[in-house]
């Protein structure tokens, strides 16, 4: 087992030292007070210069400088805006282009495909009936097959589609100017500036007859919205 040794301090001693260290803490405290004093002090001046230095007050410029200042950024302001037209511009160009690329796919009979459930789209205008077409004329247009009742009504629709075939692709007008998509019955039509229109029920056609002018303007808002849920057919081929 080791022992170590403790030298015993006198009471006298004690209190020499103690006193000594008392008076020596006194001088230190205050000469630290001092030296601390001074350092925040030298620190403070050197954060003011440092900042007087690197802050430009406006009012201390000249004229000529505030207004290049001010017209170089009304004119970033103009570029920025004119930057988000045109790219606005070219999105809403780039999205026209693909509707206009890709069709809605008219509607087809679920049990036999073909395009308005087999009717010959040129009777409409021709004897002013809705009549079904013969199987062995039949062609395909946007995606779907359409019958005709002869060689010559099928020929004069393979040379302009779009001027026989039902708007909208063959849903009800009335029913997209109330945010609907509802198949056209082709038994309910009517020809309205040239145009074919097909309907869901008597009401609907008498509803938009009634109100086209209004309700054509809603039609035409939704549908482009509505025509986003049909299949498109792509009439570039590619």
């Amino acid at each position: 087992m080791a022992f170590i040794r403790v030298n015993r301090v006198r009471k006298p001693q004690i209190e020499r030292i103690a006193m000594f260290f008392s008076k020596l803490s006194s001088h230190s405290l205050v000469c630290f007070g001092v030296m601390a004093s001074l350092i925040i002090f030298g620190a403070a001046q050197n954060v003011a210069k440092s900042q007087e230095s690197q802050v430009i007050i406006e009012s201390d410029l000249p004229d000529a400088e505030i207004k290049n200042k001010k017209t170089s950024d009304d004119t970033g302001a103009v570029a920025n805006s004119d930057a988000e037209k045109v790219t606005k511009e070219e999105l809403e160009k780039n999205l026209s282009r693909l509707d206009y690329l890709y069709v809605p796919i008219h509607w087809s009979d679920y049990s036999t495909g073909l395009a308005i459930g087999g009717f010959d789209p040129i009777t409409y205008f021709e004897t002013a009936k809705a009549t079904f077409g013969d199987e062995e004329f039949q062609l395909v247009w946007h995606g779907v097959s359409w019958q005709f009742i002869s060689e010559g009504n099928m020929n004069a629709f393979k040379r302009t589609p779009s001027v026989y075939a039902p708007q909208y692709a063959g849903y009800d007008p009335y029913a997209i100017s109330n945010n609907i998509l509802a198949e056209g019955q082709p038994s309910l039509w009517s020809i309205i500036n040239g145009r074919l229109y097909l309907f869901h029920s008597e009401v609907n056609r008498y509803l938009w007859q009634e109100n086209i002018k209004t309700l054509k303007r809603k039609t035409e808002k939704n549908w482009s919205r509505l025509s986003l849920d049909l299949p498109r057919f792509n009439v570039s081929g590619k």
